[in-house]
């Protein structure tokens, strides 16, 4: 099974991505890893703000019993959250005029270990995908676990005013094949474990300045490491909505 996706390029203009980037540059994201004490699995968490220029979550040598994951920091769960964040409440509000108004803030949320380890939902925030010396695991898994329908769906807007095809980070769909093997058989036991036939990829899309994903959430996908030579990270908002 292949399900839609769609991509729209030059929908917003310089001035908002400029605006957005900045505003994200600003935000405080974390990155959960694990204690250096091998004896000891206690999680502890490191935040940084991008424009501080900290490089520490940039480390690439990290011993072999840290994990860190992908960056992130969130903005709410509806349109009344986004207010509080204006750049992105207008982002919403431009991407709208491209998908059409029939879309709200509704979808399936994303579970997350927050700052300071508890755990929330939430439909819009921010991923930084890392790079592979720094983020070890990238599982394939889909948004949406209800196979029966199909009014939840994951936008993705890409941030970063520069990137070259070179730094990877591509959105790989998947079909999904009740009849293959691959049942996410390494994922088992790491919340994404929903025993999907995983089959062949069936479309790779790039991240590009301004771009706009939209996928259905029942998609299998994964998101390819940013290559380490890459001078930033890719930064993707995602909003899970709704088909109303």
């Amino acid at each position: 099974m292949k399900y839609p996706y769609f991509t729209y390029d030059n929908v917003i203009n310089q001035e908002l991505q400029k605006e957005v980037w900045s505003y994200l540059l600003n935000q405080t994201y974390h990155a959960k890893r694990k204690t250096e004490n091998k004896n000891n699995d206690r999680l502890f968490v490191v935040k940084y703000k991008p424009i501080d220029g900290k490089k520490e979550y940039l480390t690439t040598d990290l011993p072999n019993v840290n994990e860190q994951y992908m960056h992130r920091t969130i903005f709410g769960n509806n349109e009344e959250d986004l207010k509080q964040h204006f750049p992105i409440f207008k982002l919403w509000n431009e991407i709208k005029k491209t998908i059409g108004n029939n879309w709200s803030i509704e979808g399936n949320p994303e579970g997350f270990s927050t700052s300071d380890l508890s755990k929330t939902d939430c439909r819009v925030y921010v991923n930084i995908q890392p790079n592979e010396r720094i983020k070890r695991s990238h599982t394939i898994h889909s948004d949406s676990n209800d196979l029966t329908e199909g009014k939840n769906y994951t936008l993705l807007y890409i941030a970063n005013p520069v990137w070259y095809p070179s730094w990877f980070a591509e959105n790989i769909f998947y079909e999904t094949d009740t009849n293959s093997e691959d049942k996410q058989q390494f994922h088992k036991g790491y919340g994404q474990s929903r025993n999907y036939g995983i089959g062949e990829p069936y479309a790779v899309v790039p991240p590009k300045p301004g771009r706009v994903i939209l996928y259905d959430g029942r998609t299998l996908h994964t998101t390819r490491p940013t290559a380490i030579w890459a001078e930033e990270m890719r930064y993707a908002i995602a909003f899970r909505i709704k088909k109303n």
